[in-house]
């Protein structure tokens, strides 16, 4: 993950997709983020806002199952089209 000073820029996977994960910002991408409410909203709401994902046709938001706070923050906060 690279920086330029006002957002962050995704690494590309294998097939090219833009990605991003917590994970990829750790110093230790094998450690574990442990966030609750107000920690996971944010860092969602900073995936959207703050990354430059360029144009997109789709963006894929992989989740965990249930209805905790990730999951009700991405059908709240972010320009839903499609589910």
């Amino acid at each position: 993950v690279a920086a330029d000073g006002k957002s962050l820029v995704p690494p590309l996977s294998r097939g090219g997709i833009p990605i991003m994960s917590m994970n990829l910002l750790l110093p230790d991408e094998g450690d574990a983020v442990i966030w609750r409410g107000p920690m996971v909203s944010g860092a969602i709401r900073q995936f959207f806002s703050d990354v430059q994902w360029g144009e997109l046709d789709y963006l894929i938001v992989d989740l965990p199952p249930g209805t905790s706070d990730a999951p009700l923050t991405v059908m709240q906060a972010l320009p839903i089209s499609g589910v």
